[in-house]
């Protein structure tokens, strides 16, 4: 997650329901205010160069077991292995940047939030399972512990 208000308020939540956050910013003042908060993992982007493969900027990331998903406005996803930062696997689907993503714990499934839409993926086949077209911008993605039902946090488009 980032480190605006949005996301600052889901690092609380997420921290409420006991889940281990990551937050990526190019602040280390933001990163000390979110480590302060309870995020387990922070990252300053400017100051490493191992997430090469994106055309463009990453907006989003999460963690599950020993993987890191970055989300970019490549409207690509790419998994990591944590450890070395090593590229394992490539996604493609949106019409539109990644705002948002979340990875169930048991790393079966990828949901992931644009512009205009939200995509589940079935990660063991690496394919879409389900497209959900919105009318609202999605800001954040929380899967609850069961790994089945998540939250989204949305916004009007202007």
């Amino acid at each position: 997650m980032g480190s605006g208000g949005v996301s600052l308020f889901a690092l609380q939540f997420a921290k409420s329901l006991g889940l281990n956050s990551i937050v990526i910013s190019s602040d280390d003042e933001k990163l000390a205010v979110c480590k302060s908060l309870g995020a387990k993992y922070l990252i300053n982007y400017k100051k490493i160069s191992v997430f090469e493969g994106h055309r463009n900027s990453i907006k989003k990331i999460c963690v599950a077991d020993n993987f890191l998903c970055s989300g970019s406005e490549d409207k690509t996803v790419r998994i990591w292995e944590l450890e070395n930062f090593k590229p394992i696997s490539f996604i493609q689907g949106h019409h539109d940047r990644i705002n948002a993503m979340a990875i169930s714990s048991n790393m079966n499934i990828l949901i992931t939030g644009s512009n205009d839409e939200m995509i589940i993926w079935n990660l063991m086949e690496n394919k879409i399972k389900k497209i959900i077209k919105t009318e609202s911008s999605i800001d954040q993605i929380l899967f609850l512990k069961d790994n089945i039902r998540f939250i989204t946090l949305m916004k009007k488009k202007k």
